[in-house]
């Protein structure tokens, strides 16, 4: 079924409790006719997170109790199609169950995690369409490669002054912060202007010094930036930085939103130059142990704008 056909189709989504993206998923597809009933992959109370830390050994039969919730929770109800995006230890026959109490079921699973960080081969089973953002989950899988999506905003950006020359964002990992000083004293011998917001929870850093780990709080900060202050920055930014773990092979979301505005973009990602937009006057691929980008590069300008809209996700997935 063409994603242009979802108009008076009723979709069963679990997904990840991930910032506000459910919810940009969901209006795009009300947009489109249809009607959702959207859970959580996993309970997102505080009992979740103490079984999960504590309790380890029980999380499979308490995952099994949360699905056989949802089951009890849509018994009454009737869908068309059921999507998943990631589906943490979710059990095999959850998706047996839904399709038999919804006979002609299509049933879709999409992965934003690769293969190496999250396990998803059993729940794999069952599903009509299994759809990743990995390129080599998709070719050691032979499933669909599908990338993530920007949100709207991303592609309508006013022109505004530049600001910095560099913008580098993240949530922190040890990744991130192992170069985040190389950045800045590449930036600092240079001349150029960077801007940098690693957040780090309270809970990470003392589990991190607990472990012996030396941070310096230079580098990091304990206070989120919030939405308004993350597309400021990126705005005022000619050139977004995406650090990305050698884990996994699909574009990050920070990358999406960068194409997806025209902006110029560093990258330890070599996998992004099979993409068919490609262009090393716009994308510099870098080794981020030896940080060192060309002055060249640094030179101000847009380049057209790559639709990685959740419209074009839907048209992936549901195509």
């Amino acid at each position: 079924m063409n994603s242009a056909h979802l108009n008076g189709k009723s979709i069963l989504m679990v997904g990840v409790k991930f910032y506000h993206y459910n919810d940009e998923i969901i209006k795009k597809l009300k947009k489109r006719g249809a009607q959702v009933t959207f859970h959580y992959e996993r309970d997102i109370s505080i009992r979740h997170a103490l079984i999960d830390t504590f309790f380890g050994a029980y999380m499979e039969s308490w995952q099994k109790r949360h699905y056989d919730g949802i089951l009890q929770e849509i018994r009454n109800k009737k869908f068309d199609f059921l999507l998943v995006i990631r589906g943490y230890k979710m059990p095999v026959d959850f998706v047996e169950k839904v399709k038999a109490l919804n006979p002609g079921l299509k049933t879709i699973m999409y992965q934003w995690d690769s293969l190496n960080n999250s396990d998803y081969l059993e729940s794999m089973k069952g599903f009509d369409k299994t759809c990743t953002f990995d390129y080599k989950d998709a070719g050691q899988l032979d499933i669909s490669y599908v990338p993530t999506f920007h949100t709207d905003e991303f592609s309508s950006l006013p022109t505004v002054p530049i600001q910095y020359d560099m913008f580098y964002y993240g949530n922190y990992t040890t990744l991130r912060y192992q170069h985040v000083a190389q950045i800045q004293s590449f930036a600092d011998a240079h001349g150029y202007r960077l801007k940098t917001h690693i957040f780090l929870s309270y809970k990470r850093y003392i589990t991190e010094r607990i472990k012996g780990v030396k941070i310096d709080q230079k580098y990091v900060t304990f206070k989120r930036m919030n939405k308004a202050e993350y597309i400021h920055s990126f705005n005022a930014s000619n050139i977004i930085i995406d650090i990305t773990t050698q884990s996994q092979s699909g574009l990050a979301m920070r990358v999406l939103d960068t194409l997806g505005a025209g902006k110029k973009l560093i990258t330890n990602n070599s996998y992004i130059d099979r993409e068919p937009y490609f262009d090393p006057k716009q994308i510099y691929i870098v080794d981020p142990d030896n940080f060192d980008v060309p002055p060249e590069f640094f030179k101000v300008e847009l380049f057209q704008k790559v639709n990685y809209s959740i419209d074009a996700w839907i048209d992936g997935i549901f195509s």
